[in-house]
């Protein structure tokens, strides 16, 4: 058991609740018997037994504020973020406390002949108790808190988790509008001068869209065919660019492996958006990891955002992933087991 779990279940988990209320009371056993020494040490008329008696109530006392604090105070207000008034609260019942604690005390004296004087160190004395006593009462809401916290935290995990996921889903399944509208009208203009070339731009489209809306839906696609959705992908956007785009895309070692779908492509689409003359793609495949390399020779790339599809790739693949940016290379090793 690591460090942060066993912390998370000493404050948590139901089998610690024995153990940590022994940790409260030994933490007050001091608190409450040095309070009757401070108060009736100096009176020799005082027998010991009074003193410890009278502490043994202060300990009784404050174990039944504790837990009414973490059971009842600190469950109503601390989680509603309310903690001025859960503040006030507290220290309104710890004046009451404190108030009651030294009219007994001053009974007990009273019975054996003495009375105490009222001044102002016993307005003092009675303000750093009430102070005191606050901080102690309020440090055992610390379970509460970190409850609230571990879940609020879980809850905005799982929000961010939610929101990511439905935002790769869409991104998966999105067919980019614009390639679309351009490698339409490319095929329209060319459908009278060069209809072979139309036929064959039609065709490497429906197999592009068939990959893109059925391929990418599955577990997992051959690495081979999905090279060869690159390699119509960047042949379209080729030919979009009225061939100003030169692409190179070379393999070697196993391509007949599964892979997650949609791997290398949004990689590919953030290289395209700096408008580069060139693309060198390169895959170096071995038994336990997949090398891609996106290179763009004439285009940096330092200044490109990877933020979101680094979150992408995390959620969906976990340690399996190590994406790097330099200054003309998209790097992206993949764990195959």
């Amino acid at each position: 058991m690591n460090q942060q779990s066993f912390i998370y279940n000493f404050l948590q988990a139901p089998g610690f609740r024995t153990r940590r209320h022994i940790l409260f009371l030994i933490a007050f056993i001091p608190l409450g018997l040095s309070m009757p020494f401070w108060s009736f040490g100096s009176y020799a008329e005082i027998p010991l037994s009074i003193i410890y008696g009278f502490g043994i109530g202060i300990i009784i006392a404050i174990m039944v504020f504790v837990c009414f604090n973490v059971s009842c105070l600190a469950p109503r207000y601390l989680p509603k973020g309310e903690y001025f008034t859960y503040i006030v609260v507290l220290l309104l019942l710890t004046a009451g406390f404190i108030s009651l604690k030294y009219i007994a005390e001053d009974l007990i004296l009273l019975n054996f002949g003495v009375k105490r004087a009222m001044n102002g160190v016993t307005v003092l004395e009675w303000l750093s108790n009430l102070m005191l006593y606050t901080i102690t009462i309020a440090s055992t809401s610390i379970t509460v808190l970190f409850k609230q916290w571990m879940t609020d935290n879980a809850r905005i995990e799982n929000l961010e988790n939610k929101q990511l996921k439905n935002h790769i889903e869409e991104f998966k399944s999105r067919i980019n509008h614009q390639f679309l509208y351009a490698t339409l009208d490319y095929a329209s203009e060319k459908a009278k001068s060069d209809p072979v070339q139309t036929s064959e731009t039609l065709f490497n489209l429906s197999e592009l869209l068939s990959y893109q809306l059925y391929d990418n839906r599955r577990d997992s696609v051959l690495l081979e065919s999905d090279i060869e959705f690159i390699r119509n992908f960047l042949m379209l956007e080729r030919q979009n660019s009225g061939h100003r785009l030169t692409f190179t895309i070379s393999a070697t070692g196993r391509i007949n492996i599964f892979i997650p779908p949609n791997l290398f492509t949004p990689l590919i689409e953030i290289a395209l958006r700096q408008q580069p003359d060139e693309l060198r793609i390169r895959f170096d495949v071995d038994d336990e990891l997949i090398r891609f390399e996106c290179i763009t020779p004439n285009v940096r790339l330092s200044s490109t955002d990877f933020k979101k599809i680094t979150q992408r790739l995390e959620l969906l693949h976990g340690n399996k992933i190590i994406l790097n940016k330099k200054a003309a290379i998209i790097e992206l090793q993949f764990r195959i087991c």
